[in-house]
């Protein structure tokens, strides 16, 4: 699966130099996701303009991407793996951004 900034086109925030020691991606990932979480706070519909011209829906990517993280984190959790309570709350604050959308609910 995509991670999420590669997704959303990762451009929105460059990782801080150390910010993470030894995991650059996730925290890179955490960036965009708070960038994410900023710029769509009052956004209700995720429909992609750009769909019209055939591209794939970059929102629905978004949400599949997002939706595979949180089950990866769940699998991982049941196995006795951990992922950070920081990292779990952004998924989920930007899954929860998302299903305001109608055509994203559960």
């Amino acid at each position: 699966s995509l991670s999420f900034a590669r997704v959303v086109g990762g451009s929105a925030v460059a990782p801080e130099a150390g910010c993470c020691p030894n995991e650059g991606v996730r925290c890179h990932e955490d960036d965009v996701m708070d960038s994410f979480i900023e710029e769509h706070s009052r956004c209700y519909d995720f429909k992609d303009p750009s769909v019209e011209d055939g591209r794939e829906d970059r929102y629905a990517a978004i949400f599949a991407s997002l939706s595979a993280e949180l089950v990866r984190m769940a699998w991982s959790s049941s196995r006795g793996g951990r992922s950070s309570r920081a990292r779990t709350l952004r998924v989920l604050q930007c899954l929860r951004l998302m299903t305001r959308d109608q055509d994203l609910q559960l």
